[in-house]
């Protein structure tokens, strides 16, 4: 009895699952800390040195200061 191992893989770009599942657990990442912020008022985000407007760019690492 011969075994084969096989990859799963995403049939959009042909790359490994584990890749598309850890795009997936960083959105969810991503989309839970943007609640978190989304539910502090104003002057905690001022706090941290950001605005509800910023709080988009601030999950995504783009914040500028």
């Amino acid at each position: 009895m011969t075994t084969t191992t096989r990859t799963l893989t995403s049939k959009s770009r042909g790359l490994p699952a584990s890749w598309l599942i850890g795009k997936c657990l960083a959105w969810y990442d991503r989309r839970a800390a943007a609640r978190t912020l989304s539910r502090f008022d104003n002057r905690m985000l001022k706090d941290i040195g950001i605005t509800r407007s910023d709080i988009s760019a601030a999950v995504r690492g783009r914040h500028r200061d």
